[in-house]
C-alpha cells in the first residue's frame, strides 16, 4: 500500500500520546515529540542523531527490542516490510510500529508500547472509555484527533461533531443525578 505524504503540524505531533519520531532515510532522528523526549531523553542541543543512539540513550529500551525496531525501519524503508507492524518486546510487551512518509525523504515513525495485554491492539477500556456511557472519553478524543490529523492527506481534514443536550442541568435538578445518568446512558445508546 502506498501512502501519500502526511502534512503534519508541530502541535499535532506534540499532541500524540505515543513516541513519534521524524527520521530520514539514513535513520537519523530530526525531531522527537514530547512523549518520545520523556521516554527516550534524546539530546536537544545536538544535531540529528541515529535512531540507534536515540533509542539506546535512556537505557529503558532493551537492546534486542532496539535492534528489532531498527531492523524493521530499515526493511520498511527498503520496501520489504509493512508500514505498520507489531514488534514483540518480551512476555506481554509489544511495540506497535507505524510509519508514514512526510515528504522531503523524511518519515514519521510512531512507536506505541503495549504491556500486559495478549492482543496489543486492544486499548484498555478504563483508560479510553467513559465508565457511565461507554463512549470515548477526553483521552480517547485527544488520541483519535491526533491520529486523524496525522493520517489526513492534503486537501482532506478531519472534523469533529459536538453534540449538546439542551437544558441538561434542568434534568439533573428535577430528576437528580441518577436521572441525569440515565439520560446520558440513553443518549449514548442512541449514538
Amino acid at each position: 500500500m502506498k501512502f501519500a505524504p502526511v502534512e503534519l503540524s508541530a502541535s499535532a505531533l506534540e499532541m500524540l500520546p505515543f513516541m513519534a519520531l521524524i527520521l530520514d532515510a539514513d535513520l537519523l532522528v530530526h525531531h522527537a515529540n514530547a512523549a518520545a523526549r520523556d521516554r527516550l531523553q534524546p539530546p536537544e542541543d545536538e544535531p540529528a542523531q541515529t535512531l540507534e543512539f536515540v533509542l539506546g540513550r535512556s537505557g529503558q529500551i532493551p537492546s534486542d527490542v532496539r535492534r528489532a525496531v531498527i531492523s524493521h525501519c530499515r526493511t520498511m524503508l527498503a520496501g520489504q516490510a509493512p508500514h505498520d507492524a507489531v514488534i514483540p518486546a518480551g512476555p506481554g510487551h509489544t511495540i506497535e510500529f507505524h510509519a508514514r512518509p512526510l515528504g522531503h525523504a523524511r518519515w514519521l515513525v510512531i512507536l506505541a508500547e503495549r504491556k500486559g495485554r495478549e492482543d496489543p491492539r486492544v486499548i484498555l477500556d478504563e483508560q479510553y472509555r467513559d465508565a457511565l456511557t461507554g463512549l470515548g472519553n477526553q483521552r480517547h478524543l485527544d488520541t483519535k484527533s491526533a491520529e486523524a490529523l496525522v493520517a489526513s492527506t492534503p486537501g482532506q481534514r478531519p472534523a469533529i461533531i459536538v453534540l449538546d443536550i439542551d437544558r441538561f442541568a434542568d434534568v439533573n435538578e428535577r430528576l437528580g443525578w441518577d436521572g441525569g445518568d440515565e439520560l446520558l446512558r440513553a443518549m449514548a445508546g442512541r449514538l
